[in-house]
């Protein structure tokens, strides 16, 4: 859901005045995703895009045939963790140059 809508579906709910259990889970999965966007930069949500893409092409690898080239996402993870400014968390770049994959998306998806 993009922030606006979020923000719009915000306002809509309360201007009603009721709320059912069906929109207070929209309201809080948009203020959860709204609160994620702030607190990740771009290039790190890029990261923890490709790392999921990455997690979920390798477990379909037993039954696939042919086997999926990770090559590519490999190259883009190391693409974007060189462009990650010098402020970013120093354990998240520890764990994308120690190629950490699944600590990285862990700590990714606290934020």
């Amino acid at each position: 859901m993009f922030r606006g809508q979020c923000f719009f579906l915000l306002i809509l709910q309360r201007e009603k005045k009721f709320y059912t259990a069906d929109s207070i889970f929209a309201m809080l999965f948009c203020l959860l995703s709204v609160t994620m966007a702030l607190l990740m930069t771009e290039t790190e949500r890029e990261i923890l895009e490709t790392l999921v893409t990455l997690e979920n092409t390798a477990a379909k690898m037993p039954t696939s045939n042919p086997k999926p080239d990770l090559r590519p996402l490999f190259a883009r993870i190391e693409s974007l963790a060189a462009q990650l400014p010098r402020e970013t968390d120093r354990e998240l770049l520890h764990f994308l140059h120690r190629k950490s994959y699944q600590k990285a998306r862990a700590l990714l998806e606290q934020r």
